[in-house]
C-alpha cells in the first residue's frame, strides 16, 4: 500500500522541484533520452527501468498529495465554520471519506483497501476506549461501594448511598 520511497531511491528522494522537472521531461521523451538528460541536467546516473518506475510513482504521488491537501482543506474549512457545529471526530470522518474517494479515482485498490482497514482499526480502537472507560467507571463505583459498606452509616443510609452510586434512584 505504501508509496513512500526507499531511502536509497535516487529519483524518489530528489528535491520536489527536480522531481517535477524530471516528470515533465519524461512526459514528452523516451526513457533512453531521459537517462542522458538526467545525467546532464541533474548529475544523476539512472536507468530506463528506474525512470519508468519513477514516472508511474510520481504521477500517483502527486495525486495523493493533492488528495491529502484537499482533505486537509476540507477539515480546516469545516473547523472554521461555526455554523456547522461538528465534533472533531465528524470532521475527521468527512475529510477521510474525501481522501478515500480520491484514492478510488486513482484506481489503486491496495490504497483504498488499506485506507478502509485503517478506518476499521480506528473504529475498533474507539470501541476499546469505550470498554476501558466503562471498566474504569465500574471500578470507581466498586471502590465507592466498598467504602460505604465499611462505613459507620446505618443500613438505611448505606442502601441509599449504594443506590446513588449505582444510579438506581
Amino acid at each position: 500500500m505504501s508509496r513512500k520511497p526507499r531511502n536509497d531511491s535516487k529519483l524518489k528522494t530528489l528535491p520536489e522541484g527536480q522531481q517535477e522537472q524530471l516528470w515533465d521531461y519524461l512526459y514528452g521523451h523516451t526513457y533512453k533520452d531521459a537517462v542522458k538528460w538526467a545525467a546532464e541536467q541533474l548529475g544523476l546516473e539512472t536507468s530506463p527501468a528506474a525512470l519508468s518506475e519513477f514516472y508511474s510513482w510520481y504521477q500517483s504521488s502527486r495525486v495523493l498529495s493533492q488528495a491529502r491537501a484537499l482533505a486537509d482543506q476540507i477539515r480546516e474549512d469545516m473547523q472554521t465554520n461555526p455554523g456547522l457545529d461538528l465534533s472533531d471526530e465528524s470532521i475527521s470522518q468527512v475529510s477521510q471519506v474525501a481522501f478515500e474517494q480520491l484514492a478510488l479515482k486513482l484506481r489503486d485498490p491496495k490504497l483504498f483497501i488499506g485506507l478502509r482497514k485503517l478506518r476499521q482499526k480506528d473504529k475498533e480502537q474507539q470501541q476499546e476506549d469505550r470498554k476501558l472507560k466503562l471498566l474504569e467507571e465500574k471500578a470507581r463505583q466498586a471502590d465507592q461501594a466498598e467504602e460505604v459498606v465499611k462505613s459507620e452509616l446505618s443500613e438505611e443510609e448505606k442502601r441509599a448511598k449504594l443506590r446513588e452510586i449505582f444510579g438506581m434512584g
